[in-house]
């Protein structure tokens, strides 16, 4: 199964949901946190570039990780994999670990392609209570993921086609609200 996980933020200026602002989440859950780890937890993950660079250039532990990168000489997590599509990475975790769950974890960019090309099967999403109430420089923002500037400051998360997604489970938790969406029944949650 392919699933795509994110946190977002509601900005409000913007009327968006962010997943990053200045490198890092723009939010904290502890509660979400934990969950994310316990899905991902013996797992594959998939992220780009910049999302391995803003958790320190290092593998998320007890997971097996690829990066996504344009960049031949990029170096690859430690124990992971360099890829150069979403589509080769998903190739690889086929053939080598058909056995394993596959999470997509960001950034924008990522997120935008899986989404455009329909590629998972489920999504969680946590949106967080609260908005996030810095105020970057916003030169545009589009309705699919955006950075803003050359030195981005804030990532949207893309808009998601609803039509693809079967059955939507939604529960309220003390500084989020946690949806799923999934292609097949829920049944199993």
């Amino acid at each position: 199964m392919i699933n795509l996980i994110a946190a977002t933020t509601y900005y409000p200026a913007e009327d968006e949901f962010i997943i990053a602002a200045n490198g890092k989440l723009p939010h904290e859950s502890p509660e979400d946190m934990a969950r994310f780890t316990k899905l991902t937890t013996g797992e594959i993950v998939i992220m780009g570039r910049k999302t391995f660079e803003s958790i320190g250039q290092k593998s998320l532990p007890d997971r097996f990780n690829i990066v996504l990168s344009s960049q031949e000489n990029y170096c690859p997590p430690l124990g992971g994999l360099l890829s150069p599509s979403v589509e080769a990475a998903l190739q690889f975790a086929s053939k080598f670990h058909p056995d394993k769950e596959v999470w997509i974890i960001g950034g924008g960019q990522v997120y935008k392609e899986a989404l455009e090309k329909d590629i998972p099967d489920r999504i969680y999403i946590s949106e967080m209570r609260g908005y996030w109430k810095d105020n970057p420089v916003v030169t545009d923002v589009s309705s699919t993921a955006a950075m803003l500037d050359d030195d981005p400051s804030v990532v949207t998360f893309p808009r998601v086609n609803w039509e693809y997604y079967k059955a939507l489970y939604i529960e309220q938790f003390e500084d989020h609200t946690l949806k799923i969406l999934s292609k097949e029944s829920l049944d199993v949650l």
